[in-house]
């Protein structure tokens, strides 16, 4: 797997239109600060765990998620907070830079 160099030209584009996942301590700084938090779940029909086969996306929704029933189907639920972000991050100023760079959420640090 080949890594890409990125150098960011402060355009703002990566802040705009997306949902941005929050820790639950980011989502408790959001909400002081005034802001919105979404609670998104995926509900994923899960009848049996999967062969361990080193299938790991499916590992990684089974430590993300709980087990449940739709009627007689097991599932497994997985619930992300996120900022919903509409059409432009609420934090990204007019100059295209961060309005809380010191203490962005760990996506943006990622990203």
């Amino acid at each position: 797997m080949s890594t890409h160099h990125f150098q960011c030209t402060q355009c703002g584009r990566c802040c705009e239109g997306l949902w941005l996942p929050l820790s639950i301590a980011e989502a408790q700084a959001w909400l002081q600060d005034g802001l919105a938090v979404d609670v998104l779940c995926e509900a994923i029909p899960w009848p049996a765990d999967p062969p361990d086969q080193g299938d790991g996306q499916a590992t990684y929704k089974k430590q993300r998620s709980f087990a449940a029933r739709s009627g007689a189907l097991p599932i497994r639920v997985l619930v992300t907070l996120a900022a919903p972000q509409g059409r432009r991050c609420p934090r990204l100023q007019e100059n295209g830079l961060c309005g809380i760079y010191a203490r962005r959420p760990a996506v943006c640090r990622v990203y």
